[in-house]
């Protein structure tokens, strides 16, 4: 990969939870929950031909 990274790594691992903005994101409470849906999609087997080479 030859493109550097734009984060600041080591200020982001000096960071506590405190510190983090959650100003955009709603407050999920109980009532959210209750009617929460998980929807898992589904896999797909696939096959896929590959050369020597390439699994080297």
């Amino acid at each position: 990969m030859s493109k550097k990274s734009g984060t600041d790594w080591k200020r982001l691992a000096r960071m506590t939870d405190s510190d983090i903005d959650y100003s955009d994101v709603p407050k999920l409470d109980d009532a959210f929950f209750e009617q929460a849906e998980l929807h898992v999609p589904l896999k797909q087997p696939i096959t896929m031909r590959l050369d020597a080479d390439v699994t080297e």
